[in-house]
C-alpha cells in the first residue's frame, strides 16, 4: 500500500516537473514572455433578486508582443474589441467570435493596457494585459 503511495507521489512530481520544464522552455524560446488575462463578465443593467447561476462563457486574452490571441468557450456572434492605454488612446477593432480563437494584429502594446470586449449578445468583458 506504501508503495503505491510512494509511486503516484513520484509519478505526479515528475508529471509537474514536466510541465514546468516545458513552461520555462516555452517562455526562453521567445525574446518577449507572453502576456495573458482571462476578461471578467461585467454587469449591466438591474441586479437580479434571486442568485443567477455560473456563466459558462470563459474569454481568455494572451498578447505575444503582436497580436493579441482571444479564446471564447461559447460563441457570441460580432463583437467590438476596445484597446485602452494608460493614456487614455482607445483603439477599436470590430470582430468575429464565431472561430472561437481570434487573432488580432495590435502592433506594440507599452504599459498596462485595458480591454473591453462587446458582443452582440449584449455581454461585455473587461480585462487589463500588464
Amino acid at each position: 500500500m506504501r508503495s503505491k503511495k510512494i509511486r503516484f507521489t513520484l509519478l505526479g512530481l515528475t508529471l509537474l516537473s514536466s510541465l514546468c520544464l516545458s513552461f520555462s522552455s516555452m517562455h526562453a524560446e521567445n525574446e518577449q514572455p507572453q502576456r495573458s488575462t482571462v476578461l471578467e463578465k461585467t454587469e449591466t443593467g438591474f441586479k437580479p433578486i434571486r442568485p443567477k447561476t455560473p456563466d459558462r462563457q470563459i474569454v481568455t486574452c494572451v498578447y505575444d508582443g503582436e497580436e493579441l490571441h482571444l479564446s471564447f468557450v461559447l460563441q457570441e456572434g460580432n463583437a467590438t474589441l476596445s484597446l485602452t492605454d494608460d493614456s487614455l488612446v482607445t483603439v477599436t477593432y470590430e470582430i468575429d467570435t464565431r472561430p472561437l480563437d481570434i487573432s488580432v494584429s495590435v502592433g506594440s502594446l507599452y504599459g498596462p493596457t485595458s480591454i473591453e470586449v462587446s458582443t452582440e449578445k449584449g455581454n461585455s468583458y473587461t480585462g487589463t494585459i500588464e
